[in-house]
């Protein structure tokens, strides 16, 4: 493994103690890597072992950033000074249930730290880990910190730097203030998102500026979600109002139909009297509305049986069809009509009859 390299660690990396646990928060995956490119980097270049549990994609990224930083990856991997693990199948290893299991968690990875610290001697191990990144992406938040502990735990028992990769992503509602206040609380360091470490150097304001990212980040994800759903809401009103001007249309040429239709209608209530009557009965007859509607319709009949029998079979839910009834005009003449009727019920009630009168053929 070479021992020279020209890359400048950022101090923050650089200058992690054996002991620390630092959380690395993000937004970029390549600002990301270079991080922990730099972390391993420092670390390799004084001698010291690590180890990398990562995903697949992060591994093979770590490995060209490494190579471009002048390590040699293989070299230090056949020595045993570098360690890549794939970190789903680090976490298949110890989890339980959907929660990591101490006794497996110190079996496996706790064994390998153990073992890598005492390969190193007394120049140290640094590990990167990414398990509870992924743990948190899939929805597995209390998981996660549960890792923490683990983690925890394990260096109070080996002297080893920890750096952890956290999307800030994870935390973008305004709920989630909170569990990033638990992730702090884990670590001894906070490293925010990549924005600002560009304009604050001071590494003891990094925890208090990660929680005003998250809530910055919380608040432009509560600002956009709002926006969606005023957009959607705007699409609701437009497309109600559509079906609000299609139905009145739809009203309204079915109103037309029936006032302007060349059969005669009416509508005969309960106790007997026209609700309502459209041109064409009032044409054959000679009434006017006035005469028409809200007169009992037996008035109009020139048969008195005939009425009292159609009005007693629709009371029985009966149907008339070409019911034989003779009308009287206005003008006092006789019209022989074929009346088809049947009656709207709701609930039980009998709420007006439909009725359908034509004139009938000459005998």
């Amino acid at each position: 493994m070479s021992t020279e390299s020209n890359t400048e660690v950022p101090p923050v990396l650089a200058q992690v103690r054996a002991s620390d646990h630092v959380a690395r928060f993000y937004e970029d995956d390549g600002f990301l890597l270079d991080s922990v490119a730099d972390f391993v980097a420092a670390g390799m270049l004084a001698g010291q072992s690590v180890v990398i549990i990562a995903t697949e994609d992060h591994r093979e990224a770590l490995s060209v950033r490494l190579e471009v930083r002048g390590l040699d990856i293989d070299g230090a991997c056949f020595r045993g000074r570098l360690l890549f693990l794939d970190a789903e199948d680090a976490l298949a290893a110890f989890m339980s249930d959907g929660v990591p299991d101490a006794d497996l968690f110190d079996a496996t990875i706790g064994a390998v730290i153990e073992k890598r610290i005492r390969a190193s001697g007394s120049a140290g191990l640094r590990a990167y880990g990414e398990m509870v990144d992924v743990l948190w992406k899939a929805g597995h938040s209390t998981a996660a910190l549960a890792l923490e502990e683990l983690w925890n735990s394990l260096a109070m028992r080996h002297t080893f730097s920890l750096l952890c990769a956290y999307s800030m992503g994870n935390f973008y509602r305004g709920s989630d203030a909170s569990d990033l206040e638990k992730v702090c609380r884990q670590h001894s360091h906070i490293i925010p998102v990549e924005t600002f470490l560009q304009i604050d150097s001071d590494e003891s304001r990094w925890r208090e500026i990660a929680r005003l990212q998250q809530q910055a980040r919380a608040l432009e994800n509560e600002v956009a979600e709002r926006c969606k759903i005023e957009s959607a809401l705007r699409a609701a009103i437009a497309a109600q109002k559509r079906t609000e001007a299609e139905l009145r249309q739809t009203q309204e040429e079915l109103r037309d139909f029936m006032e302007n239709a060349v059969v005669g209608l009416h509508w005969v209530g309960p106790d007997g009297r026209v609700l309502w009557a459209n041109q064409a009965e009032l044409d054959m007859l000679g009434y006017s509305i006035h005469e028409y509607v809200g007169h009992h319709v037996a008035e109009f009949h020139a048969d008195r049986d005939t009425i009292d029998d159609m009005l007693a079979r629709l009371m029985r839910n009966e149907q008339l069809k070409a019911y034989p009834a003779r009308l009287r005009c206005k003008d006092g003449s006789i019209r022989r009509v074929e009346i088809s009727s049947n009656v709207l019920w709701r609930d039980g009630e009998f709420v007006h009859t439909r009725c359908f009168t034509r004139e009938a053929a000459e005998p």
